[in-house]
């Protein structure tokens, strides 16, 4: 197992925060330099992991402690981290990234989901779904747009490649270990609703689903669309390595692929963090000084 990025080092805390994502994708382009939003933060960004490599303190993002608070900060956080990876794991099959480096991006989706899933059954049936229901009745994650056509891209590359098809299958049985632990008897709002799956969101139905999730959607650049998704990481492996992916009730059975990615789910997500890091996105240009 990898050595923890934080360990030992001073932390604050921060609430979910507003995720922004491409409406109409901007490039930076040469003429980017200080004017690009993602110049400041990219540099706090490698100061803290320049720290973390020479063993200074560093600032982390840490979630809250009590229980309601760290259930519902973790489904917000933990959805936007998803709609990150989602478009990174599409960016990787379109531009036919190698396959450890798609299955990669597959587990940590399947990581995303145990996280934002990881609150007590009790907590989610009081404090999230409540939440969702008032929403809209039918509240589902098929209205997430940036998922919408991932899993069928996966499926076709898995056909070709062990690998991506040995990480999809995890991350089918996690989708059922997750629905199966916070709603154990079973149907979803949509369900509730007695609307039918599978059929194509209305463009509004997108709209509520990411307001719900505190996402917009605007001009965002190469470079400030990949600095978020390395905030984003950092902000799920600080908790991750500071509170335990379970903080109530019993883990998996041991032996099962699920419980084998649960121990390993820190890794997974720090090693995103990396990757992001060394992508072409990144570093972004630097402010003139």
């Amino acid at each position: 197992m990898s050595a923890p990025l934080f360990s030992g080092r001073v932390a604050v805390w921060a609430r979910h925060e507003t995720l922004r994502l491409p409406g109409r994708r901007t490039a930076c382009g040469a003429a980017c330099g200080a004017a690009c939003p993602a110049a400041p933060w990219a540099a706090e960004l490698d100061g803290a992991a320049t720290a973390v490599r020479l063993g200074l303190p560093a600032e982390v993002l840490l979630p809250p402690v009590r229980a309601p608070d760290l259930a519902w900060y973790r489904w917000i956080t933990g959805h936007q981290a998803a709609f990150l990876g989602w478009r990174a794991l599409r960016a990787a099959l379109d531009g036919g990234a190698p396959e450890h480096d798609v299955a990669a991006l597959v587990d940590l989706y399947s990581v995303l989901l145990l996280y934002a899933g990881s609150c007590p059954p009790a907590l989610y049936r009081d404090r999230i779904r409540p939440r969702m229901t008032r929403w809209h009745p039918a509240f589902t994650g098929e209205w997430a747009r940036d998922h919408r056509d991932v899993p069928g891209l996966v499926k076709r590359a898995a056909d070709a490649s062990p690998p991506i098809r040995a990480a999809w299958r995890t991350n089918v049985r996690v989708h059922a270990a997750v629905a199966e632990r916070l709603v154990p008897q079973g149907g979803s709002l949509l369900q509730d609703a007695g609307r039918r799956a599978g059929a194509a969101p209305a463009a509004h139905e997108h709209d509520l689903y990411d307001r719900f999730f505190d996402t917009e959607r605007t001009d965002v650049c190469p470079h400030l669309e990949a600095v978020q998704d390395a905030h984003w990481t950092l902000k799920v492996v600080s908790d991750l390595e500071s509170t335990g992916l379970r903080y109530d009730g019993p883990p998996p059975r041991a032996g099962t692929e699920v419980a084998a990615l649960e121990q390993r789910a820190a890794d997974v997500v720090r090693e995103h963090f990396r990757a992001v890091r060394e992508e072409g996105a990144w570093p972004v240009p630097r402010v003139s000084r």
